[in-house]
């Protein structure tokens, strides 16, 4: 057996040791609501979860049913402030 220096590995898959999605799709859910837009918990699960890029096919949604000069610059940027807004009340996983 190969001499390894390291004695253990941990790797997380969301919802192993702490769930984000929950806090991220609370993050998006807000997001469409300051636009004035429903976001329903399964067009995010079909269109985020595990989809690599997700976030851009929901501003782009969004840009779409948009007169005010949306960005996805300015969609990531608030998307962000966002995430510092949900994100500290994620919890670790049982």
């Amino acid at each position: 057996m190969p001499n390894h220096p390291f004695e253990a590995i941990i790797f997380d898959l969301d919802g192993t040791l702490i769930d984000t999605e929950t806090m991220d799709f609370e993050a998006c859910q807000l997001l469409y609501r300051e636009l004035g837009a429903n976001l329903s918990l399964e067009y995010w699960d079909e269109r985020v979860v595990g989809v690599t890029d997700g976030y851009d096919e929901l501003f782009d949604d969004l840009i779409l049913t948009s007169s005010n000069g949306l960005t996805k610059e300015k969609l990531w940027q608030r998307l962000q402030q966002l995430w510092d807004l949900t994100l500290p009340r994620m919890k670790l996983m049982p």
